[in-house]
């Protein structure tokens, strides 16, 4: 009605003529009609995208749900196999450990097996030697008896 009063103030005779024409009030009752069955079609249309919004979001839930349910299901069964792997090598790295601690035992047995000798006592360090023959010329003593008595046993069997 609002369109109209404008319409009338700035064309009042072709209002009042179109006013009198006998098929208006027909006219508006058929769009008033047709204003309506839209509307209530586009209600419709809203209510059932509501409802099939409604249905995929309910599917998607459940989807979810049931993809969350067999991981929680299958996590225990992957939790065992993650500490089975890891114990394993624990036990490798133990195993690992202790041979090496063995091996290392018995070469320390074995070079306190060398040594000793049948009385327990460790073996003497070896002696060092003296680099140089003149040091250990000047630094020896030779008892010369000894040797004249070795002369003199020679020249008795040569006899």
């Amino acid at each position: 009605m609002v369109k109209l009063s404008i319409f009338c103030w700035f064309f009042p005779r072709e209002l009042y003529e179109y006013e009198s024409k006998p098929e208006v009030p027909v006219q508006i009752s058929q769009l008033a009609a047709e204003n309506v069955r839209l509307a209530s079609e586009v209600l419709k249309a809203h209510s059932q995208a509501e409802k099939t919004l409604q249905a995929e979001k309910e599917l998607l839930t459940k989807q979810f749900n049931e993809k969350i349910k067999t991981l929680v299901s299958s996590l225990p069964s992957f939790l065992l196999i993650c500490s089975k792997s890891i114990l394993e090598k624990d036990q490798r790295s133990s195993l690992e450990q202790a041979e090496k601690i063995n091996s290392t035992g018995w070469r320390i047995l074995a070079i306190f097996s060398l040594r000793s000798n049948n009385n327990g006592h460790p073996v003497a360090p070896s002696r060092r030697t003296i680099s140089n023959m003149s040091t250990y010329t000047y630094n020896t003593q030779t008892d010369f008896s000894e040797i004249e008595d070795v002369h003199k046993l020679r020249s008795e069997i040569d006899k």
